[in-house]
């Protein structure tokens, strides 16, 4: 691990919406994106995954629009990009996370102490 961790953490939203925050979380940051979910138990319900580029510094969290309890064809699906814009840097090494939203799911409901 490198400083890129600490600015990817930072990362903001990224969105052609007027208001700049996601849309899910209300955050302005992936960190504190990260944080609304695992702290809510029915935020982290919605998650669907959440894909990490360490390389582009780039990171982004699907999930489930409102009132809908399941993903058909990508309709009831959103998503929410953070970046770290900064000049491309060839690294040795890309690494890359893609985790199911079932683990954001588990995290918030063992820290609310109850099941998911």
């Amino acid at each position: 691990m490198d400083d890129r961790i600490g600015r990817l953490a930072s990362a903001p939203i990224q969105t052609y919406y007027k208001r700049k925050y996601c849309r899910l979380t209300r955050s302005t940051e992936f960190k504190d994106a990260l944080s609304a979910i695992i702290g809510d138990v029915n935020l982290a319900k919605r998650v669907l995954s959440v894909h990490v580029e360490r390389k582009r510094l780039e990171a982004t969290v699907h999930w489930m629009k409102p009132g809908h309890t399941y993903n058909y064809d990508g309709k009831n699906m959103d998503l929410s990009n953070f970046a770290y814009r900064e000049p491309y840097v060839q690294l040795p090494l890309a690494v890359e996370a893609h985790l199911n939203g079932s683990v954001f799911l588990e995290i918030a409901a063992a820290l609310s102490g109850g099941g998911a």
